[in-house]
């Protein structure tokens, strides 16, 4: 099956043991399983003789060309004053402007204030205001121009629920017809990290497999961006990668691009300004707080300023311009996180925004409106279903309705005014199920198609004595191989400490070696239990963002004793 990707945006995500990434295009694996809507086209190329809707629906593509450039005026204002002109961004249509005059400037200069009443100026960024819109030079020797600039800054000052009031064309959001949209579901861990890569196709509310991935991927950071689906970094199996692959769906295939600076797993990922932005993660010894961006323009990344705190296990969202990095997991405290911090791309800078109500590592972070919307997660063994919503224009977080079920490490995208949480896992098992929130109904429903079944992760422990002979070595004269003479130490019975282990397929993550003589009763195994599991914390993050774990011991007494078992159902294990 051969699908093809329109220029749209993507709102990403990611999910970590299955964890699920999303986008307008996208669901992903900070976990294991990463998820893409895209806009679908037929996979022939645009027609050199375009026609209106031909020209709407592919107008990101061909603005670039001569036949475009070559419109009158009659036809361009016809074209960019469309309801349905499909574009990814209000930037498109003014740069599109910006070009058409630039083409034929001494005839067409008198047309700018008739074109720019019919760009959505309000609908742009405030940085992209300030930055480019205000400094082009052709808006600045226009008065009409620099009103229709004032009218947008003027709106963005205004609180989220005072600018729906405005009523506009210039402020009425586009509503392109829908070409149909898929998610697309990129590798995950089925039990090892796999490459099967399929998309969920909304109109015929079925699953079809697309091109496999080059090589074993989870936990990656996945974005739509230029046309194209990102899978960024992650874990293979073995080893946290910084590889990236490129999906192209007009010729159903893959493709590797450079890659990242650091090794991320469990990372957020997010297009900003046409960049693609890896945040944080995990290298496999230590949470990140650095931060990088590539563009797709050098194929080169590059670091901007890091984070003021390490986060794994961390949602990512884009709202006005801005990037927003949503809770996690430090690894130092050993705490999950309720902190949310924004970068500002103007000035390389992040600061902190207001907390969440709650601590959520593995939340899912999505986009819907103009709002961030942070879903699930977990605060240690404590799954959450519930939802909250930031509004960058208040600096504050409010509650809407908890989800259906309990997830943590899902991927979530908004289609069509919907937003979409995909997969996860509950703190048992893995979810296949996906649900969808309304807004305007402040309502969740459940997909009626779910994707395939979850996964499980095994862990082992046992424990073994360690004998000591108590034997004192003296200097003393030999023959040649012979063994020297021994004494042993006077009073003294063999010491023995125990030692107590565990581990899983890939080696051992937890060790504790007890005092002379001590043994395993309930209350030290409960103990060590607490241990184990802040261990897992810091050491393999991706065991915590599993979908569940088995807990594999033998039936000694401190194993399967009722206290044993209350600690073991505490964690989910």
């Amino acid at each position: 099956m051969s699908r093809c990707c329109s220029q749209q945006p993507a709102c990403c995500s990611s999910w970590m043991f299955a964890r699920t990434a999303v986008t307008s295009c996208n669901l992903s694996c900070i976990p294991p399983i990463a998820w893409v809507s895209v806009r679908l086209q037929t996979c022939t190329p645009v027609p050199t003789s375009c026609s209106r809707p031909t020209l709407m629906q592919h107008f990101p593509e061909v603005m670039l060309g001569e036949e475009f450039l070559s419109l009158s005026l009659d036809q361009v204002c016809s074209l960019i004053s469309s309801d349905k002109l499909t574009v990814s961004s209000e930037e498109k249509v003014f740069e599109a402007v910006i070009s058409w005059i630039n083409y034929e400037k001494e005839t067409r200069l008198e047309h700018m204030a008739k074109l720019m009443e019919h760009v959505r100026l309000p609908l742009l960024p405030r940085d992209y205001l300030v930055q480019t819109v205000e400094e082009e030079a052709l808006i600045k020797n226009n008065n009409t121009c620099k009103d229709f600039l004032i009218e947008a800054m003027k709106y963005h000052l205004l609180p989220l629920d005072q600018r729906l009031l405005i009523k506009n064309p210039r402020t009425k959001p586009r509503t392109p017809v829908s070409l149909p949209k898929v998610m697309i579901v990129v590798g995950g861990q089925a039990p090892k990290a796999i490459r099967s890569v399929e998309c969920y196709d909304f109109e015929e509310d079925r699953w079809d497999q697309i091109a496999e991935l080059p090589s074993r991927r989870c936990r990656a950071g996945v974005v739509f961006m230029a046309g194209h689906v990102y899978a960024v970094g992650g874990f293979n199996g073995s080893l946290r990668v910084r590889t990236v692959d490129v999906y192209d769906g007009v010729k159903d295939q893959w493709t590797s691009i450079a890659s990242m600076q650091e090794r991320r797993s469990t990372l957020g990922a997010a297009v900003l300004n046409d960049l693609l932005y890896a945040v944080g993660g995990f290298d496999g010894s230590t949470g990140l707080a650095s931060v990088e961006a590539y563009s797709y323009k050098t194929n080169e990344w590059f670091f901007v300023a890091p984070m003021n705190t390490r986060r794994s296990s961390v949602g990512v969202g884009v709202v006005e311009g801005k990037l927003y990095a949503v809770g996690g997991y430090d690894g130092a405290s050993r705490q999950c996180l309720s902190t949310v911090e924004q970068y500002n791309p103007a000035t390389n800078e992040w600061t902190y925004v207001a907390d969440m109500s709650t601590r959520r590592s593995g939340a899912g972070v999505g986009v819907l409106s103009g709002q961030l919307y942070a879903t699930g997660g977990h605060d240690g063994p404590l799954v959450r279903k519930s939802v909250e919503v930031y509004d960058p224009g208040t600096n504050t977080w409010k509650q809407v309705a908890d989800m259906n079920m309990c997830r943590r490490n899902a991927g979530v995208c908004a289609v069509n005014g919907l937003l979409y949480v995909v997969g996860g896992d509950d703190g048992s098992c893995n979810l296949a199920s996906v649900e969808y929130y309304n807004p305007v109904a402040d309502k969740w429903t459940l997909l009626p198609s779910n994707m395939s079944t979850g996964r499980s992760y095994a862990v082992m422990g046992d424990e073994k004595w360690i004998l000591y002979n108590n034997v004192e070595w003296k200097r003393s004269w030999g023959k040649r191989n012979e063994p020297p003479p021994t004494t042993p130490k006077a009073g003294l019975h063999p010491k023995k400490v125990m030692l107590c282990i565990w581990s899983d397929w890939k080696g051992v993550f937890y060790y504790e070696l007890l005092l002379e003589n001590q043994t395993i009763n309930s209350n030290k195994y409960c103990s060590q239990l607490d241990q184990l599991k802040a261990a897992l914390d810091e050491k393999p993050p991706e065991l915590v963002n599993r979908k569940c774990i088995i807990f594999h011991q033998d039936n000694a007494r401190p194993h399967v004793s009722l206290v044993t078992r209350q600690k073991l159902l505490q964690y989910g294990w």
